[in-house]
């Protein structure tokens, strides 16, 4: 899994982002419609160019800083 580039996760009802570190080359991960409250563990996919986080519970955004390359990010 370690060449995946794009992940779509959209509505699993998805409460925590672990376990992430092996999707070094994911460029593209689309998250909307769980029940995420943080942004937590996106900060281990470094790569990361467009995250799409809509219709979740966030409450706390932390990590985003480490993204350089981000590019599109939705929360809306």
């Amino acid at each position: 899994m370690t060449n995946l580039i794009s992940l779509d996760l959209g509505d699993n009802r998805i409460r925590l982002l672990t376990n992430l570190s092996q999707l070094n080359s994911l460029r593209e991960l689309y998250i909307a419609k769980n029940k995420l409250t943080s942004t937590a563990g996106l900060e281990e996919l470094t790569s990361l160019r467009v995250v799409a986080l809509q219709a979740n519970f966030i409450e706390k955004i932390c990590g985003l800083e480490r993204l350089k390359g981000l590019e599109e990010l939705y929360l809306q």
